[in-house]
């Protein structure tokens, strides 16, 4: 075919396909999932993925054409390895729209997509990104040959690039992408990208929050669906900053254990252990909890604190049971807390106030 100068403008298909992998082995099924997005958005996923970025370019009315549509992107093989892929389809036709039936969450629905292109709504969507498509893969003459097939590494660099004007094979399109695929490394799924952008995203909330634990976690979670690249950088990073916040506190915490304020102090490290759970904050805030419990200026104060706690505790069962009018519950509960260990506490005398039907004549219980 004769070579191409722009005319139209053509869409992106960032074929991001979540679970595409999975699907084939389910279903036996592999078909193109796109998402729409421009050439430049194109490329920011495919470095965030750390994946290679796949493109057809592809000119309407031309049997060469028709031909690489028909068979590249009906290819399963090909398909499903561009899970780990961003692909970007562009034509730049106008078609008449067909309507298709599709089961969503187990209902039949109807909605119209392009009668020649069905991964997309509308030929709009796939028209948007012709123009910048040109640009960047024009001859120097000015010419655009059609189709071609064009590979980039994630960081943008060329990979492998057909422009003769031919049909690609699909398997050799497919054992570049896979070469291309090996070179990078371990690249996300979209949807996996999509869980990451959350978990960054809470990450750094809830660390301007202090919420540091919360924070911690969230790291984590980005580490458990990557160890490698950007992501994983950052994570990691997030959590050193982290740590050494939760050091730095635990250490604001400790000119307060001492006699007179070694209760309020202890208690403030026993919320921090809840709230650190899962991270090193935790063990910092148990060893320093540990070491005041051995203090035997600390111990008295400690133990009483620990006391009413558990009194406390036991105050918010019995008071959970009586909304429930759980009778038995709450006996059970109440006979806890009014025994002798807890003569003293705010938290018996409460109960004492709250449920005299159930309080003794004077005193705890044995």
């Amino acid at each position: 075919m004769a070579p191409l100068r722009p005319v139209a403008l053509l869409c992106a298909l960032a074929f991001s396909t979540a679970g595409v992998e999975a699907a084939a082995a389910q279903r036996g099924k592999t078909t193109l999932e796109p998402f729409l997005g421009g050439f430049a958005a194109a490329k920011q996923e495919a470095l965030e993925r750390n994946v290679p970025l796949v493109m057809h370019i592809i000119l309407e009315g031309e049997p060469e054409n028709d031909t690489h549509r028909d068979t590249v992107l009906h290819h399963a093989g090909l398909n499903a390895s561009c899970a780990r892929a961003v692909v970007l389809v562009a034509n730049n036709g106008e078609h008449a729209l067909k309507t298709v039936t599709e089961v969503i969450e187990g209902e039949r629905v109807e909605s119209q997509v392009c009668s020649s292109y069905p991964w997309f709504r509308n030929c709009g969507q796939h028209r948007a990104p012709w123009d910048d498509l040109y640009i960047a893969y024009h001859d120097e003459a000015g010419d655009l040959s059609c189709p071609q097939t064009i590979l980039l590494a994630p960081d943008g660099s060329k990979s492998w690039r057909k422009n003769d004007a031919n049909p690609a094979d699909p398997g050799v399109v497919l054992k570049m992408l896979q070469r291309a695929q090996k070179a990078a490394g371990p690249g996300l799924l979209a949807e996996e990208l999509i869980a990451i952008r959350r978990l960054k995203r809470d990450a750094l909330q809830t660390t301007t929050g202090r919420l540091w634990g919360d924070a911690w976690r969230s790291w984590a979670g980005v580490l458990e669906i990557t160890e490698a690249g950007h992501f994983a950088e950052l994570a990691r990073s997030g959590q050193t900053e982290l740590e050494e916040s939760m050091r730095a506190r635990v250490a604001e915490i400790e000119p307060e254990l001492v006699p007179g304020s070694a209760a309020a102090a202890y208690g403030k490290l026993h919320e921090l252990r809840a709230e650190w759970l899962e991270t090193p904050g935790e063990k910092l805030a148990s060893q320093r909890m540990r070491s005041a419990e051995r203090d035997p200026e600390l111990r008295d104060e400690i133990r009483a604190w620990q006391r009413e706690r558990e009194a406390r505790e036991l105050l918010d069962l019995a008071v959970e049971r009586a909304t429930a009018k759980d009778e038995k519950g709450l006996k059970r509960a109440l006979r806890k807390l009014f025994a002798r260990k807890f003569d003293g506490t705010e938290a018996q005398g409460l109960a004492r106030e709250q449920f005299p039907e159930h309080a003794p004549a004077s005193g705890g219980s044995d």
